[in-house]
């Protein structure tokens, strides 16, 4: 249970406005990638996220590029009708990347509140 408290940590202190201690928690719940694709995923679209507003865009898009990379070859596909039983992670992995993409892309301005 300790990376996903990591993650949700790493959550709120992003939610929060906290970047740096954002970036921690995601490195810190990534110390156990591999364990969970979907864990993996939303960990590095928080980190990216974190990263860009604490201005760091070289790191940002390596962690959003590491994410969107796991997701496409390891999550499941929706096409294929069925998203798995954590179907809530797989969701929660989409609206992030979702998010951090437009962040990124300057659809969000580094100014809006997270």
């Amino acid at each position: 249970a300790l990376p996903w408290n990591q993650l949700v940590k790493g959550m709120a202190e992003y939610r929060l406005g906290h970047f740096a201690g954002a970036v921690d928690w995601m490195q810190k719940a990534l110390s156990h990638a591999g364990d969970d694709v979907s864990r993996d995923v939303e960990a590095y679209m928080v980190l990216a996220m974190a990263r860009y507003r604490s201005n760091q865009p070289e790191a940002a898009q390596a962690a959003l590029a590491k994410g969107v990379e796991i997701a496409e070859r390891d999550l499941p596909k929706l096409e294929s009708g069925d998203v798995g039983d954590r179907w809530f992670d797989w969701i929660l992995a989409h609206v992030l990347m979702g998010e951090a993409n437009a962040l990124m892309s300057g659809v969000a301005k580094a100014s809006d509140h997270p």
